[in-house]
């Protein structure tokens, strides 16, 4: 008797899982991109920082890395599906 285990439902729950944890890091991004831009022109202004605003930009990468991740991730669980469904 052999025993099979239903997974294309869980890599559909997958899959919108990783797409909306990437909506989510890219909101987080852009409002930590924003805030840190702010602080970086404020301090500039009135503290005398070396720094450029642009470095803010900075903070933004591993946001970004973490929404390709998450983007691939989705990918790969949308083929599993597909291979599933083909079954």
């Amino acid at each position: 008797m052999k025993m099979t285990i239903n997974l294309a439902g869980r890599s559909a729950v997958a899959v919108r899982f990783f797409i909306a944890l990437a909506v989510i890091l890219s909101d987080v991004m852009c409002a930590t991109v924003a805030y840190n831009y702010c602080a970086f022109q404020w301090g500039g202004k009135y503290e005398g920082w070396s720094a450029p605003p642009d470095v803010a930009f900075v903070s933004g990468i591993p946001y970004a890395v973490g929404i390709v991740i998450c983007l691939i991730l989705a990918r790969v669980c949308h083929k599993r599906e597909q291979k599933q469904r083909e079954r």
